[in-house]
């Protein structure tokens, strides 16, 4: 549910622009909503939402209890905010402007000058809010299961910088035992794991047998990992 300020009428949110984001030869597009566009005499919708509290964890923190164990495993939660669903009632606040897309008779794809208000059913870019419900999502879902998801429970809260997850373990038979334990968890909400990376063999291993996609050179929450 989206945090609001107070009860009122705000403006819908525009497609901003287009961002291009490129690491090591790969290059992803993603439109970003402007939530703090508004019309004359309007509030924007960050405008009328809480931007709530702080409760990630502190970026150093992570990065040294990361590097206190010999073994490291390293994790990203695909397509985060996409994957927290509004409640209805709050979904009229995610309206947005878009160009109706109509097809010709050849099959081709042709935008028109006609507006269309759409809405989000999904948590959209660009809300001040994001970040914390975010991490609320990943706090109570570990609390919930902490006594079923022992590990998992524990380390996901102050391991988990946004949508990177990234901790250590003793050895190979830990870290392995710990990532079934972590994907068990993330299930329970349906939260995928993508964008693996670990310098445990064995771990490496299974994956291979399992088909997952893992990488040797990556960045651990912005710093350059090579496994």
């Amino acid at each position: 549910m989206l945090p609001l300020k107070r009860e009122q009428q705000t403006s819908s949110i525009y497609p901003h622009h287009a961002v291009k984001k490129g690491k090591r030869g790969e290059a992803k597009w993603r439109i970003v909503f402007d939530g703090s566009s508004h019309e004359d005499h309007a509030p924007s919708l960050n405008d009328g939402i809480e931007m709530g509290p702080n409760l990630l964890p502190e970026i150093l923190a992570t990065l040294l209890r990361f590097r206190l164990y010999p073994v490291g495993i390293i994790g990203d939660i695909g397509q985060a905010f996409l994957q927290l669903i509004p409640n209805k009632r709050d979904r009229d606040l995610t309206r947005f402007f878009w160009y109706r897309v109509i097809k010709d008779k050849e099959g081709n794809y042709d935008t028109t000058r006609e507006m269309i208000t759409y809405r989000f059913t999904r948590l959209p870019f660009g809300l001040t809010c994001g970040p914390f419900l975010l991490s609320a999502t990943i706090r109570e879902l570990a609390d919930m299961y902490k006594a079923e998801f022992t590990n998992a429970g524990a380390l996901v809260e102050n391991s988990t910088f946004m949508d990177d997850f990234a901790a250590g373990a003793e050895n190979d038979d830990c870290v392995t035992k710990f990532y079934y334990e972590l994907i068990s968890l993330m299930n329970q909400i349906r939260l995928p794991m993508a964008k693996w990376a670990t310098n445990s063999k064995q771990l490496k291993d299974v994956w291979r047998t399992d088909g997952v996609d893992f990488k040797g050179v990556t960045q651990t929450i912005g710093i350059d990992w090579n496994t």
